[in-house]
């Protein structure tokens, strides 16, 4: 297993077609999916036979004459469609700095993570000088966060391109983002108990407020009742006086 056959096989990938593009979602996790498309029958030739055990992690060894997998080490899945399109794909939950595609087509490639996630590659595409054949590279990411900064050549709703060629193969890969699981974008326990002592002192001050209106409309009714008691008191008073008199 000879780790530094991985760089000119895997700059193959990029030779097979005229064409080569690499899509990364990250909307959860990072979901990583590179195409490849032929030009030839010479080249569909040649990526049918491409070996299907390629790590997903540049850590682990590879050797692509080996045919077996196992069983602690992750692959890309592997998929060949007979109009010549070869794909690669795994979704990485965390470690994407450490995707062996991702090393090995974007010189340099970083991901920074604090407040912000910061993606960032740049340099020389060396395959486009040691392939001939590939012509274009295109990079989509899509990104459905909040951008803090980003190079891309063009957009397209959350989904941020960038075209690298064979006539400049040299590019900047630079996106940032806001980290959606940074925790202070999440309350705080400070934050909590303030939020609790708010909703206590709201809760004492909506039962004192009830307590006060109980006891307004408690003393209303006692002073109407006692209003209709003298009222009632006058009314017998009045008539036992007349009925006196006229007896």
């Amino acid at each position: 297993m000879l780790k530094k056959l991985v760089f000119p096989i895997l700059c193959l990938l990029f030779l097979c077609g005229c064409e080569a593009t690499y899509n990364l979602d990250i909307s959860e996790g990072f979901l990583e999916t590179t195409t490849i498309n032929s030009v030839s029958d010479g080249d569909t030739s040649l990526m049918e036979g491409y070996p299907r055990n390629l790590p997903a992690y540049y850590t682990d060894s590879f050797n692509p004459e080996d045919t077996s997998r196992y069983d602690d080490i992750s692959y890309y899945e592997a998929s060949y469609q007979s109009d010549g399109v070869l794909s690669y794909t795994y979704k990485f939950q965390d470690k994407y700095n450490l995707s062996t595609i991702a090393k090995e087509s974007m010189p340099k490639i970083t991901i920074d993570k604090d407040k912000t996630v910061r993606i960032h590659a740049t340099g020389n595409f060396d395959c486009f000088s040691i392939y001939n054949s590939l012509e274009k590279l295109t990079i989509n990411i899509k990104a459905p966060y909040e951008i803090v900064y980003q190079n891309a050549d063009y957009i397209n709703g959350d989904t941020y391109t960038w075209i690298i060629n064979k006539d400049n193969p040299m590019g900047t890969i630079d996106l940032e983002y806001k980290n959606p699981d940074y925790e202070d974008n999440l309350p705080k326990s400070d934050d909590l108990k303030k939020m609790n002592n708010n909703n206590s002192n709201n809760k004492k001050n909506n039962s004192n407020d009830s307590e006060t209106n109980t006891k307004k409309t408690s003393n209303a009714f006692v002073l109407l009742l006692s209003g209709l008691f003298f009222i009632v008191l006058f009314g017998i008073i009045i008539f036992m006086n007349k009925y006196k008199k006229n007896n």
